[in-house]
């Protein structure tokens, strides 16, 4: 759980870099923004960790695959926002679909990734429970 917490933590500083520039500086490019670089890191590595732990962790099989959907959308808008936008100099607005998707995308990827980590604690106490009781 580490590495998805990790992802969580790289997308959320590329998001919050991102917010910040766009609210400090008046941006006219035609290439993808550094922010939004660490962002796809942070896709890439919570796609992969969520694929793994997806067939390690059979506890969770459901919450992963619908954490690995929220992954998808996240894409879906990264891919849109950069490669639509960002490549050709247009800077859409901030409730543009992409951006709805990339933040959406993020909240249900964290808020889903607490709900299994809170369940995988709530596990790990009860096996220990019962491993001391016998």
């Amino acid at each position: 759980m580490k590495w998805i917490w990790l992802s969580i933590l790289v997308y959320f500083i590329g998001y919050v870099w991102d917010v910040v520039m766009h609210l400090t500086t008046e941006i006219k490019i035609e290439y993808i923004p550094a922010p939004h670089v660490a962002m796809m890191v942070g896709i890439v590595l919570a796609a992969i960790t969520t694929m793994r732990f997806r067939i390690v962790i059979k506890e969770h099989k459901v919450l992963m695959t619908l954490n690995l959907l929220a992954v998808v959308v996240m894409t879906i808008g990264s891919l849109w926002d950069n490669f639509g936008y960002h490549i050709r100099g247009i800077e859409p607005a901030a409730n543009a679909l992409p951006h709805l998707l990339l933040r959406n995308g993020g909240y249900l990827f964290l808020l889903l990734t607490a709900i299994i980590s809170i369940k995988n604690t709530i596990l790990k106490k009860q096996i220990n429970k019962n491993a001391s009781v016998s």
